[in-house]
């Protein structure tokens, strides 16, 4: 309280699991944290339950960094990169 030049405690919602950015009440994700994304009711959903080897993902479609071991394809899903020459 800058008139008294005292601290006060403010009232603040923590959001919901695996989510970083969120509405004043806690029950609205707006952005998830690294290996999730934002589901269509504003929950966090793991990349890797719905995008098989994705890391990161902007979608339940789309990933946009795959684990170890695995590359990004050109339709946002991870494969294994091809081990043959000139490939």
């Amino acid at each position: 309280d800058p008139s008294t030049n005292t601290c006060i405690t403010s009232a603040v919602q923590s959001c919901s699991a695996n989510c970083v950015m969120c509405s004043s009440s806690g029950n609205i994700c707006y952005e998830c944290g690294i290996g999730y994304y934002v589901a269509n009711d504003f929950t966090c959903f793991t990349c890797s339950g719905v995008i098989p080897n994705c890391a990161d993902c902007v979608n339940s479609t789309s990933c946009v960094l795959c684990i170890d071991g695995f590359i990004l394809a050109s339709n946002q899903t991870c494969i294994v990169p091809c081990h043959v020459t000139n490939c």
